[in-house]
């Protein structure tokens, strides 16, 4: 069953259907296998849900078990999750989708003798949610503070997780970084259903990112900027005299502007420019 055609698939899923039912995720990632595990009796026009998922150049395969006999559909998950850990253990994120929480003594014991990186989650549609947050620690904090991450169990895709949002009182975008420097107000901001980064000033969008490293450091740069200097004629002013770095030195370590530039340039010349940095 499994071909060469899955090394290029980054993340596999094993839905548990019996337990949380068969829906195609929304949005559908092309990175992604998605392996359904249904019982005999269940209702799903497979012909259809194929060309779809070949259409958009995804994986499907569709597991049957009979519903007599008990936890047999948990067991074929586990061997097939199990034969494709010992062939393809490299660069993968395996989850297991079901909200028994039966499978973790399993999933603990692939973790000890492969290292693999491999989870438990209640379902599909959410999961990439739950794993963009889970790449930077301080998204998932800002997560927890919005949202009870138990309540994601019951949410079935981004729409109803708009509408938990919404009854919330919250935005989709949620907030991570917030200054007011000099009348101005800083947001930086992340759009969970986009999931992009988005930077605005005074409720103005500046900048939109699909990195947190430089969309936090768009916000930085700009913040920076606004603290040292209350115009932007006074940062052209601090370039053409070349003393950005003092400017920055004496912020930093909390030094009068005048005193830095007399210990740089000596007294006489720090005096000079300092003079000539301030004149109107």
């Amino acid at each position: 069953m499994f071909n060469n055609k899955f090394k290029k698939y980054k993340k596999v899923y094993f839905i548990d259907c019996e337990n949380v039912g068969f829906e195609l995720p929304f949005p559908i990632d092309k990175n992604a296998y998605y392996y359904y595990f249904c019982n005999n009796n269940a209702k799903i026009d497979f012909n259809s849900v194929n060309t779809l998922m070949n259409h958009r150049n995804i994986g499907l395969y569709t597991h049957t078990a009979s519903k007599q006999k008990k936890n047999s559909l948990d067991f074929c998950i586990v061997v097939e999750l199990t034969k494709m850990v010992l062939k393809y253990k490299e660069n993968k994120e395996y989850y297991i989708v079901s909200k028994d929480k039966g499978y973790g003594d399993a999933i603990n014991i692939l973790k000890g003798d492969y290292s693999i990186n491999i989870d438990c989650i209640p379902n599909v549609s959410i999961s990439q949610i739950l794993t963009d947050y889970q790449k930077e620690p301080l998204l998932i904090k800002r997560l927890e503070k919005f949202i009870d991450l138990d309540m994601l169990v019951y949410i079935r895709n981004e729409n109803e997780l708009c509408q938990l949002l919404g009854q919330l009182n919250y935005d989709k975008l949620i907030l991570l970084r917030h200054e007011e420097i000099r009348n101005d107000i800083l947001n930086l901001k992340w759009d969970i259903f986009n999931r992009e980064f988005q930077f605005l000033i005074n409720g103005k969008q500046i900048n939109k990112l699909k990195e947190y490293k430089k969309a936090l450091k768009c916000f930085e740069n700009y913040s920076n900027n606004k603290r040292l200097y209350p115009s932007r004629k006074l940062k052209e002013k601090a370039e053409k005299l070349s003393i950005s770095d003092y400017v920055v030195e004496a912020y930093q370590s909390k030094m009068d502007l005048l005193d830095c530039l007399k210990n740089h340039l000596g007294n006489e010349e720090g005096i000079k420019v300092f003079n000539e940095f301030v004149k109107c």
